[in-house]
């Protein structure tokens, strides 16, 4: 198993993640929502219900990128 920082991972992956959420606004049809609104709360979130360090599968890791 390895350990990954999930605020770290979170704050390197914002803009994606940010595009993702619009995606998911539009879908939605949640248009009083922004994308960096949802994604505050989305970093909230995370934050409330991971912990500093989360394991996660090795497969999930590629260590010689």
């Amino acid at each position: 198993m390895a350990k990954i920082k999930m605020d770290g991972i979170v704050e390197h992956l914002q803009v994606q993640l940010q595009g993702a959420m619009r995606d998911v606004i539009k879908e939605m049809k949640l248009a009083n929502v922004t994308d960096k609104d949802l994604y505050v709360s989305f970093k909230k979130a995370v934050n409330a219900r991971c912990g500093a360090w989360e394991q996660v599968p090795d497969s999930f890791v590629d260590e010689g990128y």
